[in-house]
């Protein structure tokens, strides 16, 4: 198993597409998919990207959307845009 989250494109009976997020367990991450689902397949495909980016940087500094802070937020957001603190 891969010890990150990941997108994968899960392609429907009638031929249509979604993005899904699954854990590292290879399970899938049902807060994602509840938002995802809101939208089409471009924009599902762009905010699963984004959201996985940000679910593996939580993981990697030990942080749960329960303890997260702002200026954890605000760290992440300058790393994105190439900023250091």
């Amino acid at each position: 198993m891969d010890d990150y989250f990941t997108v994968r494109q899960v392609r429907h009976r009638d031929g249509s597409r979604s993005f899904w997020i699954f854990t590292p367990e290879g399970e899938l991450f049902k807060p994602a998919l509840k938002v995802l689902a809101k939208y089409g397949t471009s924009t599902q495909q762009t905010y699963a990207y984004s959201l996985v980016d940000h679910l593996n940087w939580m993981r990697a500094n030990s942080k749960s959307p329960a303890t997260v802070t702002m200026d954890d937020l605000h760290r992440y957001m300058n790393g994105v845009r190439g900023e250091v603190c």
